[in-house]
Parts: structure tokens; C-alpha cells; sequence
């Protein structure tokens, strides 16, 4: 009788065994087969993000050599249009946001950061712009109070414009001038080495109204005696003053009209055709309205998807793409300069009107 009690208690024991076995053989699996997944999307990331990268920095190359230089936006017959979440603005306190309705584009900056009422510099936004029509330019940016219900609190940022022939503020043909340039009368309130504080009044809504000095409200100008790329900084004042759009205006037609599309360097179609041979993928009608039309041609690689990525690199859709389905639908996407990146690794850029 002990044999047979010891012998089912082996029997049993062994069972256990082959039980525990076959669990951690299954987890340990499983662990591996979540390893092995986790792997491919992080490389399939890797790849998209590298792919990204490559077009990012393709294009800076071809706008050098359209002779863009640093520049980022251009002036297109005397105008020049920027969408504010479009500067770049990492590492600091600007953050792009879509709170308040009413903004163009696909959002609006806002200062966070702490109130800077006689410090410029901090939160520092550099934009480098390609003049091509020189002389004086109306600066005007459409802004709004981004908290409460006055109009002149949380209303106002740091402008300068360091390598500019000339920057001043202008009211029934007077002139002001920064303070810290040398040059006089200067404007009322703050102002400090070239910076004006220009302000709205007037209005909590969505507002060009753009002015210098306190009580006193100037207009704001910049002269560029030759063509050249130029520099334009911004900086925070107060906190919660949002910006949606920027416009620099030679005597344009209806620079202010919020139809009117930015104006990126390097945004010709030499530009665009540059790409479109590098990747050996076209599309029609380049600029579009509503859609557009891929030609794989036989010398690229086959592919089944699409993404549309800004020039910040951040996807905006995604599409499938086959032989009987060439179309996309870019409609709803903000005017502005895109890129096409196949899941097969072409590329080319396109302008959304």
C-alpha cells in the first residue's frame, strides 16, 4: 500500500512539474512575442521618423539652394504671411494651442511663461525672412487676450528687428524708435535695446491691431534699403497674449485677407520639381485645393499607403493608395506648404491653397 501512495505521489508531483513547465514555457512566449511586436513598431518608427528627417533636411538643402539661405519665409510681392504655430518655437514657453476659436491655420501661440514688462529676450522666437522687394513694410500680427475681459492686460509681446536698415513707430508722420539704438523720440511704456512692446486695444476678439507706445498708439514699420535675408525676433511680455498671424505688408493687395496662404521660402515650383525627381513620384494639380493625384511611375517603389506630414514633420493623414485609387482628399487640410511620404520611402513636397 505505501508503494502505491508513494508511486501516484511521484506520478502526481511530475504532473505538477510538466504543468508549471508548459506555463513559464507559455509566458516566457508570450513575452517574447510582445518583445518581437514592440520591436517591429519601434523600428517601423525609427524608419518613419529617419524617412521624416531625411525629407526635412532634403528640403533645406533645395531651399539653400534656391538661395533661401537661413531664410524660412520670403516676401511674395511685397507680402509676406506667417501662421504663428508654424515658427519654431521649442524649448520654450510659446506653446501652440487651439482654445479659442476663430484662429487660422491649425493653431495659435501662446505665451506661458512668466511676465517679462521690462526684460526682453525671454522665450525667444527667431525667424529668418528673404526679402525680395526692398523698402519700408507695415508689421501687423493678429493677436488676442488669452485670459479675463480687458483688453489691455495679457495683450502684449516683444518685437525687434536687429538687422533691419530702419524700425520705428509712425503716427501722423512722426516717428519713434526703440529704446538702447541710439535714436529718439522713443516710445511711451516699455522699450529697451531695439525692442518695442507692441500691444492690441480695443478688443477681446481676434484683432490686427498692432501698436507702440502707451497711450500714444504708433503704427509699426520696417525698412529693407536691399534684398537679403533679414532677421525678425520675438520674445514674451505678458502672459497669456496669443498670437495667430503675422504680416509684413510692402504696399500688397489685402495683405490682412486671412485667405491669403503663408509664404515659405523656397515654396516655387524649381523647388518642387527638385523633389519630385529625387523621389520619382509625382502629383497633379501641385499647388491643390481639394485634391490631389499620385503617378507612381515604374521607376519608383510599389506602395499601398500615404502620409501627409507638415514641415515640422508632424503627421497630419493618412491614406491608402492602390491602382484604382490615386486620389486624396486635402481639403480640410490648412494652406500651407505639405510633404507625401509613401509607406515604400518616396517623397515629394506639394503646396495646400
Amino acid at each position: 500500500m505505501k508503494i502505491k501512495i508513494l508511486l501516484v505521489t511521484v506520478v502526481f508531483l511530475s504532473t505538477l512539474l510538466s504543468l508549471h513547465a508548459l506555463t513559464y514555457s507559455t509566458v516566457e512566449n508570450d513575452e517574447k512575442s510582445t518583445n518581437i511586436l514592440d520591436a517591429k513598431i519601434s523600428e517601423e518608427k525609427t524608419r518613419k521618423d529617419l524617412t521624416v528627417n531625411h525629407i526635412l533636411f532634403d528640403d533645406v538643402a533645395s531651399e539653400q539652394n534656391d538661395n533661401c539661405g537661413e531664410a524660412t519665409y520670403e516676401d511674395v510681392n511685397g507680402r509676406i504671411t506667417i501662421e504663428a504655430e508654424n515658427l519654431v518655437v521649442a524649448s520654450t514657453n510659446w506653446n501652440v494651442k487651439t482654445v479659442f476659436a476663430n484662429y487660422t491655420g491649425t493653431g495659435y501661440l501662446s505665451w506661458d511663461g512668466s511676465n517679462n514688462l521690462n526684460s526682453p529676450g525671454s522665450g525667444l522666437i527667431t525667424t529668418k525672412i528673404k526679402i525680395n522687394t526692398p523698402g519700408r513694410y507695415r508689421f501687423q500680427w493678429r493677436s488676442k487676450i488669452g485670459v479675463g475681459s480687458n483688453s489691455t492686460e495679457h495683450n502684449d509681446s516683444w518685437l525687434r528687428f536687429p538687422d533691419a536698415d530702419d524700425f520705428y513707430g509712425e503716427k501722423n508722420g512722426n516717428r519713434i524708435y526703440p529704446k538702447g539704438i541710439g535714436k529718439t523720440p522713443n516710445p511711451n511704456g516699455s522699450s529697451s535695446d531695439g525692442w518695442f512692446k507692441v500691444y492690441l486695444s480695443g478688443s477681446t476678439n481676434w484683432t490686427w491691431a498692432t501698436s507702440t507706445s502707451d497711450n500714444d498708439a504708433h503704427q509699426i514699420f520696417v525698412e529693407f534699403d536691399t534684398a537679403g535675408v533679414y532677421t525678425m525676433e520675438i520674445s514674451g511680455r505678458s502672459q497669456f497674449h496669443l498670437i495667430d498671424r503675422i504680416s509684413l505688408s510692402n504696399n500688397a493687395s489685402n495683405p490682412l485677407d486671412l485667405t491669403n496662404t503663408e509664404t515659405p521660402c523656397a515654396n516655387s515650383v524649381l523647388g518642387v520639381n527638385e523633389v519630385a525627381t529625387k523621389s520619382r513620384i509625382s502629383l497633379y494639380p501641385n499647388p491643390a485645393n481639394q485634391f490631389i493625384y499620385i503617378d507612381n511611375n515604374t521607376s519608383a517603389k510599389e506602395f499601398s499607403s500615404i502620409s501627409i506630414v507638415d514641415f515640422r514633420g508632424v503627421e497630419i493623414m493618412t491614406s491608402q493608395i492602390n491602382a484604382n485609387n490615386n486620389e486624396v482628399d486635402v481639403s480640410r487640410l490648412s494652406a500651407g506648404v505639405y510633404f507625401l511620404l509613401t509607406n515604400a520611402g518616396n517623397y515629394i513636397k506639394f503646396i495646400k491653397r
